[in-house]
């Protein structure tokens, strides 16, 4: 759980007080709007409150989520409350305005503790802590000043322009900020390198499109996150469905690909997952470090990896993948049996390790407590040491991975990282947080892998559930791949939501698997009929089942829901129109004020009229 993010403002901040102790408020109103209040916040820490609210569904970064919420709560608090600015008491709200400095001073750096991160100095620096306490103080100064001039349009007139002016020089000095920071990664600032880095690029993209037009992807070297969400992102088509599958990201971590709550990494791939899944072509670009949308200086502009052994979207495999699912958190395995079920044979792309592992460990020790996990930790106990371990298993010649098993995939930067025992390199995004599988490096006996705490991380203990380790079958892998790519669907077109394709099935008892998302909002349509799509692999994936045949396949996506929200929010629109016409008593709900003024010039109307009467009737 996360706390929530305010977007409600200082002045908002600044009527709250006031608002919870406004006696001409009723107390009914009051209770109403702050246990709503306290139900939304609550929300963002109580799982079951959150999981309610989502349909008992879990997306990330709920806390989000509900901000725009309690922000809109505090307006109208706020709003209510401005009714009655001229009745403020000045002492009382220079007294709300010592507290809610010091409680903004205290925030900025309670807010590291919250996020586990209490060792980084705040963000928010002493610089920036100075201006947004000189706005605040703008913000209190111009209600005193509403105060003391009071009702007048002059006056009125003379508190808007100050106003105006607080806001305009708060939106100059953020702007100024992101401006300062955000131009030092301009690529205005390196014109000459952005305009070869483009002419490159493209020329890269010429050259796929030349040799045979295959599907391609564009990314960074070394770039940790591996489209983000999209990672069924193809050249022309921004996304195949809904970025929020759960069930394809679960699918794609029980094949030893590195998967988030949200998002997708680039580890973990391996030959068997990036024959089913990769695209054809990948153009890799430079890694930009940290800020990777943007070009500083670069030597090789890019970089064209073409994936040999990459089957098209759909491929046909054996009927019995209709039934299949994932035996465990056992991930060769998992390619084991998925491999076997594609191909209809038993299939070891993997030869599991059951022997003994090797650990050799310095500033580190290892124990193995009453629920049988291994639990690695820190000497010291502290967080001034670095610990580094060392897993070995023995070398018979062919390739080994490892794999660590969590009950939870989850990213935690301050888990250990991999490291290469050999020359102590390793990478920020090396980290054994996510479950996925590994390449160990080779040295003559043994293969190994290196885990190393850093120096100041928070957490020195590492606990997964188990570990895992295989010998790679290269040739098997080639066996597979022999009996998959006869039986490739062929695109003839595609776009943004849409693909079509043709196939020609030899044999019955076939199933088309592709790699698209399932989502229900598919409409797929095989010889011009509507035919209603598999849920492959527990739900994540589109199949089709296919006898032997000839087939034109059109896959098109609709958002789910849009015709009839579209219907609901006209009828909607034409009702509230219509309340109007029919009601004209509605004016007195939506303007209040210019109801009353408009029910005043009546009542003084009724009253000359009735006493010119009276004088008529006198005068008679």
């Amino acid at each position: 759980s996360r706390y929530p993010y305010l977007y409600c403002g200082i002045p908002v901040m600044l009527l709250l007080p006031f608002y919870l102790f406004n006696k001409k408020i009723v107390k009914n109103e009051k209770i109403i709007i702050l246990s709503l209040l306290t139900l939304m916040v609550l929300s963002c820490f109580v799982p079951i409150l959150y999981l309610f609210w989502h349909c008992f569904d879990a997306p990330d970064g709920f806390a989000y989520r509900f901000s725009f919420i309690i922000s809109f709560i505090l307006c109208i608090m706020a709003a209510r409350q401005s009714e009655f600015i001229k009745e403020l008491n000045k002492r009382n709200l220079i007294v709300v305005m010592v507290f809610s400095i010091i409680i903004y001073v205290a925030c900025i750096y309670i807010q590291p503790l919250l996020q586990n991160e209490f060792l980084i100095y705040p963000e928010n620096t002493w610089f920036y802590l100075i201006i947004n306490i000189g706005f605040m103080m703008a913000y209190y100064l111009w209600v005193l000043t509403n105060i003391k001039l009071g009702v007048g349009e002059k006056n009125n007139h003379i508190l808007v322009v100050i106003l105006i002016f607080i806001l305009m020089s708060e939106v100059i000095f953020n702007g100024c900020s992101i401006f300062l920071k955000a131009s030092l990664y301009n690529p205005l600032n390196n014109f000459d390198s952005y305009k070869l880095w483009q002419k490159t690029m493209n020329e890269a993209v010429e050259k796929i499109e030349e040799d045979g037009a295959g599907f391609y992807r564009v990314g960074s070297e070394g770039d940790f996150i591996l489209n983000d969400a999209t990672y069924y992102d193809y050249n022309g088509i921004v996304s195949f469905s809904n970025l929020e599958n759960y069930e394809v990201r679960k699918a794609l971590q029980n094949l030893g690909i590195a998967t988030s709550p949200r998002v997708i990494f680039s580890m973990g791939l391996t030959d068997f997952t990036k024959m089913i899944f990769d695209v054809e072509y990948n153009i890799k670009n430079i890694d930009f470090g940290e800020h990777q949308n943007y070009v500083t200086d670069f030597e090789q502009h890019a970089i064209i990896n073409k994936n040999e052994y990459c089957l098209s979207i759909g491929f046909m495999v054996d009927k019995d993948i209709e039934h299949f699912k994932f035996a465990g958190n056992n991930q060769f395995d998992n390619i084991n049996n998925l491999a076997g079920v594609m191909v209809g044979r038993k299939s070891e792309l993997y030869d599991i390790f059951s022997g003994e592992l090797e650990y050799l460990q310095a500033g580190i020790s290892i124990a193995h407590d009453e629920d049988g996990r291994i639990r690695y930790y820190l000497n010291s106990g502290s967080t001034e040491i670095a610990g580094a371990l060392l897993i070995s298993i023995p070398n018979i010649g062919k390739a080994a991975f490892i794999q660590f098993d969590y009950g939870d995939s989850t990213l935690d930067n301050h888990i250990p990282y991999f490291y290469n025992p050999f020359n102590g390199e390793h990478s920020e995004n090396d980290r054994i947080s996510l479950q996925y599988i590994v390449p160990m490096i080779c040295n003559q006996d043994a293969y190994y892998i290196g885990i190393l705490m850093e120096n100041g991380v928070y957490n020195n203990i590492f606990a997964p559930n188990n570990i895992y380790c295989a010998y790679y079958n290269y040739d098997e892998f080639l066996k597979v791949y022999d009996a998959l790519k006869d039986g490739q669907m062929e695109v003839l077109d595609y776009g943004n939501g849409w693909v079509d394709g043709h196939i020609d099935v030899n044999e019955d008892g076939k199933v088309l698997f592709t790699s698209i998302p399932y989502d229900e909002g598919w409409e797929i349509k095989v010889n011009g009929v509507k035919t209603e799509p598999l849920q492959l692999l527990d739900g994540a994936f589109i199949g089709l089942e296919l006898p032997k045949g000839s087939y034109d396949i059109e896959f098109r996506y609709h958002v789910p829901g849009f015709k009839m929200g579209f219907i609901i929010t006209l009828i909607s629109m034409a009702m509230l129109i219509l309340l109007f016409i029919i009601n004209p008593r509605i004016k007195t709900i939506v303007r209040p004020e210019k109801a009353k003024k408009e029910k005043e010039e009546i009542e003084v109307k009724e009253t000359v009229g009735g006493n010119d009467e009276n004088d008529l009737g006198e005068d008679k």
